[in-house]
């Protein structure tokens, strides 16, 4: 059975080939996180990095907590469930209600 979602696009920039991932069912339930997680070129050209999500749980929560690598900066959502935490992330993303994070530089947490 083939899958729904197109093959990764690519592009050149730079000379250096982009190749961007890319999932249709994700982009529909949660187009935020999805152009978060893959897109590679800002609307002006510039090459950003992807953010990073990471999945973890505890005290009987999910714990989710999106990275953007650009920025510095890590936001975090909780739920009872794993498909409300990702609504919670998303709702937040798009509402531009994310309760950002500056993330500490870790060469300097190291340095002391």
């Amino acid at each position: 059975m083939a899958s729904k979602s197109k093959a990764p696009s690519s592009l050149r920039r730079g000379g250096r080939e982009i190749v961007q991932c890319r999932d249709d069912n994700l982009k529909q339930l949660y187009p935020q996180l999805h152009d978060h997680l893959t897109v590679q070129v800002y609307e002006d050209g510039e090459v950003r990095e992807v953010s990073v999500l990471s999945v973890f749980t505890k005290n009987g929560l999910w714990k989710l907590s999106l990275s953007d690598k650009n920025s510095s900066e890590v936001c975090f959502v909780s739920a009872e469930t794993y498909d409300m935490a990702l609504k919670t992330l998303e709702d937040s993303l798009e509402s531009g209600r994310a309760d950002w994070i500056l993330r500490e530089d870790r060469s300097k947490r190291n340095a002391r």
